[in-house]
């Protein structure tokens, strides 16, 4: 499970820093036990990361929504990539950590590159955008 040392990553982010989320599901096959257990592993991430806003995107993100303890952080769910990054531009405040993840089939990188034109300078300046 992959994702594991990327919330790892997030978790040495400063603890002042409010984290901001789009988290993609993991699987675009049937639905099936690996897919449940493979989206209620993904819950308990979100569930003990510092992810104060979550937005999600994908097939079988019920799972996770489902699962989570704080289901009040969850601002929405969305298949469109424009529809993301508008969602995003919207809760993004100055010193927020932008935690984007998901399965290489949803192309979350189109989402980095709307934010990048899109976003006011002044909520860029001093942010380092690192893509994996």
């Amino acid at each position: 499970f992959g994702m594991r040392s990327a919330f790892d990553d997030l978790s040495r982010f400063p603890d002042s820093s409010r984290v901001v989320a789009l988290v993609g599901g993991i699987s675009i096959k049937r639905d099936g036990e690996w897919t449940r257990k493979a989206h209620g592993e993904l819950a308990e991430l979100i569930n003990r990361s510092r992810i104060r806003r979550l937005l999600t995107t994908g097939s079988y993100m019920e799972y996770v929504h489902s699962a989570l303890q704080h289901p009040d952080c969850l601002i929405g769910h969305s298949d469109d990539i424009d529809e993301l990054a508008e969602r995003l531009v919207g809760e993004l405040r100055p010193g927020d950590v932008l935690f984007i993840i998901g399965s290489a089939y949803l192309y979350l990188g189109r989402v980095s590159d709307r934010l990048l034109q899109w976003l006011p300078h002044s909520l860029l300046a001093g942010t380092e955008v690192e893509t994996c």
